[in-house]
């Protein structure tokens, strides 16, 4: 799928402890009472129905559709829409099991990313520093808030840590359209990312979430030696 390992070990990692902890909660239950909830009916009551397909297709038995409090299965939490969109056979056996596989989970993990965009020439991006002021309205990862780097470089961000590293990084992400993104606003720290840190964000739309699977993974391969 041409998605890098530590990035797989990262999401793995993140969602599951390694696949120590997936929740015990009977799917089919939190599904339908978080559907009767209301404040977010039409998103659960889809994801009930796909669960009812996953029993249908001969998935998994009703007695293991085991997941979290919000109805995310297996070592790496997808929701029953993610399963029957992105779940994949690791092993060739003839199954896609998110939950007792690890080959099964990391397939599936490699087979969202590339589906959604990944491209394993870029690295997520980089941390840096605002020389002079820049209007949040610039900050975001809307696609018409794209830039190039020469742009942003032109606005005044440079490197926050200018050793061999991030030279690197940044150099791969020259000819990269970049966004700029300050989940703290004015107070906190600030990045350059890639594309491919909008493809991690299509998994979990939280900024936090993206900047730690990119670090994460990041240190994993720096320490693991991938």
């Amino acid at each position: 799928f041409g998605v890098q390992k530590e990035y797989i070990l990262a999401l793995w990692g993140m969602e599951s402890s390694f696949g120590n902890y997936q929740g015990n909660f009977d799917v089919l239950s939190v599904l339908a009472t978080l559907a009767f909830d209301g404040r977010r009916e039409k998103l659960f009551t889809q994801e009930f129905v796909n669960a009812m397909k996953m029993l249908d297709n001969g998935a998994l038995k009703r007695s293991e559709m085991k997941g979290s409090w919000a109805g995310a299965m297996g070592q790496i939490q997808f929701m029953p829409t993610a399963y029957l969109a992105y779940a994949a056979d690791g092993d060739n056996d003839g199954k896609k099991d998110i939950w007792n596989n690890e080959y099964d989970a990391f397939a599936s993990i490699a087979n969202y990313l590339h589906t959604v965009g990944w491209d394993n020439t870029l690295p997520w991006g980089v941390e840096v520093m605002l020389t002079q002021p820049i209007d949040l309205s610039y900050s975001g990862t809307e696609s018409n808030k794209a830039r190039s780097l020469k742009d942003w470089q032109t606005m005044g961000l440079i490197l926050k840590s200018a050793n061999p590293q991030e030279q690197a990084k940044l150099s791969t992400l020259e000819n990269a359209q970049l966004w700029l993104v300050r989940p703290d606003r004015e107070a906190g720290r600030a990045f350059l990312v890639s594309n491919n840190f909008r493809t991690i964000l299509d998994w979990n739309k939280s900024n936090y979430f993206a900047l730690s699977i990119g670090m994460f993974a990041e240190r994993i391969k720096d320490n693991v030696g991938l």
